[in-house]
């Protein structure tokens, strides 16, 4: 039936990567601007760059935009056994482009391959413009989603390029597809700055056995899919894009006829994003994902900054963690193999929920107000036997606490859900036990602070967030993945009016935005996984692998009525991949 679930296993490899600059610093001319009491200049295009794990390339590690900087301690680099062949998949400029998305043919490629590296370069010039989300699809299904960066209209445009494994969507590179990139953007007499973007594939064959994987001992090595069945809007048939728009839309797809499988996990999996403002409700939030009215497996979304978070200074040169790579939640669905196979339709649906705190009778969750871009998609491992099952699952509990005084307002809020379905089933290995367990908690922290002096003020907020989660499926293909994603953010806002006759700006207001945030991925994950883990480019098989990756930013601005001054004091990006040896050795640096 289906099998879709993300599992690592580790041997070894430790990836260290950090960033304190640009890659490439300056890529065209400099333009000038005026401050208080000087001139500046900026180049007119600044790279920026996701630190993420290193991609498997023809050659071997490269790292998130492309470049061949990966330090290896011993010759583990993965050689390609036939030559590797490129592919022009895209090249447009993204204007006016809401609901105009870009449409391509694309015809597998006359060489043999059995990996498929992508590679998307964007520029946008000076000016003012927004960040933007942008989804790749194949046909109906969606295979990426990333956004891009920000551009200023004084401090120069931005350059970025990020390769993307897609291997695990085999199943649609071996045959003809229609290709849709849906890139939103608005340019007009107030958002002056289009995107230009490209798009290439690049196939090669590499020897699987060489190709770094997590797989339990004693566990079979799971290949791609032999089917991957979208659940989404269907739209591709009219040129238009196939994710649903949630609550506008009633997310809502049929699986027909599904087939008799290798009873893998079969994983509804959930992309979401929320490019809505505020709500007005509480942070937390939750994608559910039903099969008819059965609640099979839910997603809490990690916190994703956007280039145009807090000050767009503070993204560059390094954007947010997954700002360019919007990760997927994997559920997997073998327990329920059974009621899939019995001949009948079956309906998948996604809802997004938050917690109403001033609902009558006490905080309730309801269907969240905001806009989400859902899509799913279910990874199918064929067998020719029938399975049986039974189940149990479980709910949780939110609580929050508000308290509020006469300068100062602080809310907290404390979520779990545990999960658990448990079942059997029959393949041609005969009779098994599976399961899916989740345990999630989420917890913030809001407060509101004012203070007020004869010379001013100050206005703050500081916000900080953990999400922490726990999943394991067993019985076919072993997996398991922690996860852990601390976030703390600040915007204080202070004025001063100047009253010292030494002061150049004496009788005005001053005031002085300041910003800091500090991001954080630390994910553990064991046995077999569906997506790339970061171990691929490595030789060796591993029991488990281990991504910690931190970002911090600081952001201090001064504004009068003579100019402004911006400053980025401090901001790093350390990423760290490790687990432990099977056999072999390598470290990455």
């Amino acid at each position: 039936m289906g099998f879709l679930r993300c599992g690592l296993v580790a041997a070894v490899a430790t990836l260290v990567a950090s960033a304190l600059a640009s890659p490439t610093g300056e890529l065209a001319s400099r333009q000038e601007g005026t401050g208080v009491g000087f001139t500046y200049s900026f180049p007119e295009y600044r790279e920026v760059f996701q630190v993420a794990p290193p991609v498997l390339g023809p050659e071997g590690p490269l790292d998130s935009w492309g470049r061949d900087r990966v330090k290896v301690q011993e010759p583990i680099q993965k050689r390609q056994e036939t030559g590797a062949c490129k592919m022009l998949l895209m090249e447009h400029t993204f204007a006016s482009s809401y609901e105009k998305p870009f449409i391509g043919n694309y015809t597998p490629p006359d060489c043999e391959f059995n990996r498929v590296l992508l590679n998307f370069t964007a520029t946008v010039q000076p000016g003012v413009q927004y960040d933007r989300l942008a989804i790749m699809y194949l046909g109906d299904t969606e295979i990426w989603r990333t956004s891009t960066a920000e551009p200023l209209r004084e401090r120069g445009g931005a350059i970025w390029t990020y390769w993307k494994d897609v291997t695990p969507f085999m199943y649609f590179w071996k045959q003809p597809q229609k290709i849709i990139f849906d890139l939103g953007n608005i340019v007009d007499e107030q958002y002056t700055s289009p995107f230009n973007t490209t798009l290439t594939a690049t196939f090669f064959v590499a020897d699987e056995d060489s190709v770094g994987t997590t797989v339990a001992a004693g566990a079979e090595k799971w290949g791609p899919a032999d089917r991957i069945i979208p659940v989404s809007a269907r739209k591709s048939a009219t040129d238009q894009v196939s994710a649903w728009r949630f609550p506008e839309d009633e997310a809502k797809d049929t699986l027909t006829a599904f087939p008799a499988t290798r009873a893998a996990p079969c994983l509804a999996k959930v992309d979401s994003f929320d490019p809505g403002t505020v709500s007005g409700l509480d942070a937390w939030r939750e994608v559910q994902v039903f099969i008819d009215d059965h609640l099979v497996g839910v997603s809490w979304p990690y916190p994703v900054l956007f280039t145009g978070a807090m000050s767009p200074m503070m993204h560059r040169p390094i954007v947010g963690l997954n700002t360019f790579d919007l990760k997927e939640q994997e559920i997997d669905i073998t327990p329920w193999l059974p009621l899939l196979c019995d001949g009948e339709d079956h309906t998948v649906s996604l809802r997004v929920v938050c917690l109403d705190d001033t609902a009558a009778g006490g905080p309730a969750i309801v269907p969240t107000p905001s806009n989400w871009v859902l899509t799913g998609k279910v990874f199918v491992w064929l067998d020719e036997d029938e399975a049986k099952v039974q189940f149990d699952p479980s709910g949780g509990d939110i609580q929050s606490n508000p308290f509020v005084s006469e300068t100062s307002m602080i809310y907290s809020l404390l979520a779990h859900r545990g999960f658990v379905v448990e079942g059997k089933i029959v393949t041609q290995a005969g009779e098994k036990e599976v399961s899916w367990a989740q345990s999630l908690n989420f917890t913030t922290n809001l407060e509101f602070s004012t203070s007020l002096n004869p010379r001013g003020g100050q206005l703050e907020q500081t916000t900080v967030m953990a999400i922490e989660g726990a999943e394991s499926a067993s019985g076919m293909a072993e997996y398991r993945s922690e996860y852990s994603y601390p976030f703390k953010g600040m915007a204080a806002l202070r004025t001063w009016q100047g009253r010292d006759a030494e002061r150049p700006w004496q009788g005005v207001y001053v005031v002085l935005p300041n910003y800091l945030f500090v991001q954080v991925v630390d994910q553990k994950i064991e046995g077999s996984p569906v997506f790339p883990s970061g171990v691929e480019a490595y030789n060796g098989t591993y029991g488990a692998s281990h991504l910690f990756t931190t970002r911090e930013s600081f952001h201090n601005e001064m504004l009068t009525e003579r100019g402004s001054i911006s400053h980025i004091l401090y901001g790093s990006n350390v990423g760290l991949l490790w687990g432990k040896f099977r056999a072999g050795r390598a470290f990455v640096q």
